[in-house]
């Protein structure tokens, strides 16, 4: 059993084993990307629980939390940052340098291999064509699941498939609760963020897992970081976007952590 706790001075979500929890547990912060991500029931965070980490949740979508100046308050022993909360641990982990880093599905910069990715990006430049694709998640549930498998990869098997749809299903409900300014907000830090320095300055032993068949944040943006974080390991499971801990992936944050 693990207890969830939402409080502290943004949405936070804690999650311990009751039977070990004590005040010198070790620490990972998880920051979530675009979409519902790693939660609170993902098996990522029971692999955490499990080697007895005080494991806390940040969603960095929430309103109340500023993307661009993320402050959260202790010193973590690890960091995990999954596709845009990738690039926000990227900026955050000079403050922490003892801590191990992990980035999942991200870049130092955004690039997906789809063109049609880059044109939704483009889009998003203004705030018409970014109200415009905020209206998609408007259209029957049928139609958006049509078009998210445009974004995957040809060669996934009908279980991968499967996997993808329910992701995306969750992720169509939970973009409905975003607001206008704070995909503003995801879209300005995005055209501001320089990770290619702040790459070359951290120290940190850093677990690098990027997905064969990601075509969001396909594998070269993490062979980027590899080469510019100088402590890094880099791994490339066979999974997707959302599923990137598949297989060697997860192995590989096992002896990480």
């Amino acid at each position: 059993m693990w207890t969830s706790v939402e409080k502290f001075v943004y949405p936070i979500v804690i999650i311990v084993l009751n039977k070990c929890y004590s005040r010198n547990m070790k620490r990972v912060v998880i920051i979530n990307g675009v979409g519902v991500g790693i939660d609170s029931e993902h098996f990522l965070v029971k692999v955490f629980v499990q080697k007895e980490y005080e494991v806390l949740i940040i969603n960095l979508l929430d309103d109340t939390v500023v993307i661009n100046n993320l402050d959260i308050k202790f010193v973590p022993d690890v960091i995990v940052g999954f596709s845009l909360g990738g690039m926000v641990a990227i900026k955050l982990i000079y403050q922490y340098p003892s801590a191990k880093l992990v980035l999942l599905a991200t870049g130092s910069r955004i690039f997906p291999s789809r063109h049609i990715f880059r044109i939704a990006y483009w889009i998003s430049q203004s705030n018409f064509g970014l109200k415009m694709l905020m209206n998609l998640v408007r259209f029957p549930c049928n139609w958006l699941l049509r078009l998210n498998r445009l974004f995957q990869a040809s060669d996934v098997d009908l279980n991968t498939k499967f996997g993808a749809d329910m992701s995306a299903l969750k992720n169509i409900q939970y973009f409905k609760k975003i607001s206008f300014v704070k995909w503003r907000e995801v879209i300005s830090f995005i055209n501001n963020f320089d990770g290619h320095d702040y790459c070359l300055k951290i120290i940190n032993p850093t677990l690098i897992i990027s997905g064969n068949k990601d075509v969001l944040m396909p594998p070269k943006l993490g062979r980027e970081l590899n080469l510019l974080i100088s402590n890094s390991k880099f791994v490339v499971s066979d999974g997707l976007h959302f599923d990137v801990l598949s297989g060697v992936g997860l192995k590989a944050l096992e002896e990480f952590i």
